[in-house]
């Protein structure tokens, strides 16, 4: 009797252990969650006055763009964010000053620069965008080239979808070099999230809930299905490792860079090797980071220079061969 008693506690003690480690792990987990980190917070007096509309629905994937030739000031989408920017596009339908010629000259150097809403700026203006920061050092350090670096950073994507949008729109600019920056969230399925997200609202509408009250739930509900995917991160890498393959492929000799950013340590570790396995550059950025708002985990003006510099600086030897050519 005695030991099937000490069996029944020890099994007791095993499951709360288990359960305790789960609830670490989540915990973690939700630290490096985009979404989370503007949930607990969430009030109607945070909302913005000129909210997030630069993208519009293309019905098939990569399932939205950016409007081309576009223009609006932005202080927001969920979160009111302290400081109006302006989101200007060119006429090609990315984020840009101006627009470009196909063709290019002799003496120009064409970089690429693929993410999310990281890599576009969120709510810092395009000039302080750590595309535009590397093209910024890049042009005052050279003599006899000029730099021309593309920001098709957009909002929401994921990897595939990055991809896809430079096949669509950046092959055709002959890019010396490509870079990407590849983020935990790219694990998750857009059309599968957005579906999920979108019943999950329908819901809610039924219920009469308060428009800002509806939001924040649907941001909740954005942090569960990313957490679900980062918990069972090996059952999904193929989200993440099948584009990259792709990339590789369509780039041919083209010089291809895979930037890590702000990842949680097991996604780092997991991609720096997947990097080596498709022979493509892996680039570990580690700065200062603030972010742009308390409750909004994008990088503010002065982490966006910081990365650009880095940046800049770990790629200057493959820029010193590429001015050779």
């Amino acid at each position: 009797m005695k030991r099937k008693a000490l069996i029944l506690l020890i099994t007791i003690e095993v499951l709360i252990i288990v359960f305790l480690s789960f609830l670490v792990v989540t915990s973690l987990i939700e630290r490096s969650n985009p979404y989370s980190q503007a949930i607990d917070d969430f009030s109607l007096k945070d909302e913005p006055a000129h909210p997030y509309d630069a993208t519009y629905w293309t019905y098939s994937f990569p399932e939205f763009e950016l409007k081309p030739n576009f223009t609006q000031k932005f202080d927001g989408a969920v979160i009111k964010l302290s400081e109006i920017t302006t989101i200007k596009t060119n006429n090609d339908g990315f984020r840009d000053n101006k627009d470009y010629e196909i063709n290019k000259s002799p003496d120009i150097v064409r970089i690429i620069f693929l993410g999310d809403s990281y890599t576009f700026g969120w709510g810092v203006n395009i000039e302080d965008s750590w595309p535009k920061v590397v093209e910024r050092l890049l042009n005052e350090n050279s003599d006899n080239k000029t730099y021309e670096v593309f920001n098709l950073g957009v909002p929401g994507y994921n990897t595939a979808q990055e991809v896809t949008l430079y096949k669509n729109k950046g092959l055709k600019y002959d890019p010396d070099m490509v870079l990407i920056h590849v983020f935990s969230n790219d694990l998750s399925n857009f059309t599968e999230e957005e579906l999920e997200a979108k019943k999950y609202k329908q819901e809610l509408n039924l219920k009469k809930l308060p428009e800002y009250e509806i939001e924040r739930l649907v941001w909740e509900k954005k942090a569960e299905i990313l957490n679900r995917y980062l918990i069972n991160m090996s059952l999904y890498w193929e989200n993440i490792d099948n584009p990259l393959k792709e990339l590789k492929e369509i780039s041919g000799n083209k010089t291809v860079i895979i930037l890590d950013i702000e990842n949680p340590t097991d996604f780092s570790n997991k991609l720096e090797t997947n990097s080596k396995e498709l022979g493509i550059n892996y680039l570990k950025i580690k700065v200062k980071y603030t972010k742009i708002h308390p409750l909004d985990h994008h990088p503010d003006k002065d982490t966006h220079k910081r990365i650009g510099e880095s940046i800049y600086k770990e790629i200057t030897p493959i820029i010193d061969k590429l001015e050779k050519t």
